[in-house]
């Protein structure tokens, strides 16, 4: 087909998924590339000089019309005909103006299985929080001196540490990938390595110490999804979001099971439910709908974060101020004292110890645990002085 601008912008879509070439009839090796989403793109397909036709990109009609697509690719067959390629100096060109932020999402493409959905939030987030100052400067352009200046600012060590690790990690992929560097010629992220980033924070080791006063705290709670949620969260152990995003597909009340498909231990696991928990679950109203959220205020969609964090703080002028992740502590104090490890990690979807060949062996299913969930269940709600521990039954036979 003789191209021209009239003719590119009748031509008819190809289906759904689909991409179709149109080649120049005018000047051989100038291609349409005309995609179902409607994006037309000239390009140039020849043989490189001693190797296997190569393509190389002119650019997307509109913005380049056809006389122009003409002229850029003569240069481009003239090139190629005498053996020079241009993608690899392009493309260096095109690098050397990425910034923090088209990394990010360079990096995030790549590693778009690797990482699971809620890291992929978190960096995306963070792009427009923690990395803000440096998101938008060229990564050619960033110095040790600057990384260090950003990383003191911040009021926090810990989301200072937790930022520098993505900063890192950013500048090492453009180092690797694309070789960008600093002015200096170094990755700037080098200077962080004296910061200690990956020193451990402590964990926090507070819980709930009055139970009791809590259960009441939350039974006074206007809203019976978020109060369900909570009672939910306490008698498991779970974390937040496995039982703030849960579905009625992952619930099996016959077996009574909360299935995990992809938890943060990576390990598809299934979770024993106690008898209180199961009751909480069967006062739910379905409706039929198995991808509707398990605890939902609308009966579709998940209760929000806010709405969850707001409950919880309505709880503290009785309570006194805690946290949602004191619950999962809690459960895991109890758990430890009153079933064996390999079991406490089992109940509250923990990965198993790496380094232990013995705890590998561990094949425990939902059945068999169950009796320990409702165990460690029983004991939530009881003051430490009434908790039977392993010990104690152990002594006791």
């Amino acid at each position: 087909m003789r191209l021209t601008d009239d003719r590119i912008k009748s031509l008819s879509l190809p289906p759904a998924g689909e991409r179709i070439d149109i080649r120049d009839d005018v000047l051989p090796g100038l291609v349409l590339r005309v995609a179902s989403t409607g994006i037309k793109t000239f390009t140039v397909y020849r043989r490189l000089k001693g190797h296997n036709p190569v393509r190389v990109t002119i650019g997307r009609w509109p913005a380049v019309s056809v006389k122009t697509a003409r002229e850029r690719a003569r240069r481009e067959i003239d090139a190629l005909a005498s053996g020079t390629d241009t993608r690899p100096a392009r493309r260096a060109a095109k690098a050397k103006g990425m910034t923090v932020r088209s990394i990010l999402e360079e990096y995030l493409r790549l590693h778009s299985r690797r990482h699971k959905a809620a890291y992929q939030r978190d960096l995306r987030r963070m792009i427009n929080a923690e990395l803000k100052p440096l998101a938008d400067k060229a990564v050619t352009s960033i110095d040790g001196g600057a990384v260090v200046e950003w990383h003191r600012k911040f009021a926090s060590r810990p989301v200072a540490d937790k930022a520098g690790r993505v900063l890192r990690a950013l500048l090492r992929f453009a180092a690797g990938h694309h070789d960008l560097r600093g002015p200096d010629g170094k990755v700037a992220s080098e200077a962080l390595g004296t910061l200690r980033l990956w020193a451990k924070p402590k964990r926090k080791k507070t819980i709930v110490r009055d139970m009791l006063a809590w259960r009441f705290a939350v039974a006074a709670l206007p809203k019976e999804p978020v109060r369900d949620l909570l009672m939910a969260l306490a008698l498991t152990g779970l974390r937040r979001s496995e039982w703030r995003e849960a579905r009625w597909h992952q619930l099996d009340l016959q077996r009574g099971v909360l299935r995990l498909p992809d938890p943060k231990s990576r390990v598809d696991t299934e979770i024993p439910l106690s008898s209180g928990v199961l009751e909480i679950l069967r006062a739910q109203r379905s409706d039929g709908h198995l991808d509707a959220a398990v605890f939902s205020l609308d009966g579709k969609r998940p209760i929000g974060t806010k709405t969850l964090h707001e409950a919880v703080a309505a709880t503290w002028q009785t309570v006194g101020r805690w946290q949602l992740h004191d619950l999962r502590r809690g459960f895991s104090t109890r758990a430890d004292m009153m079933v064996p490890p390999a079991v406490a990690r089992r109940l509250m979807g923990h990965a198993t110890a790496g380094g232990d060949a013995h705890d590998g062996y561990f094949a425990a299913d939902a059945t068999t645990l169950r009796p320990f969930a409702e165990r460690v269940a029983d004991a939530v709600f009881k003051a430490p002085a009434e908790v039977v521990t392993l010990a104690q039954r152990t002594v006791a036979r």
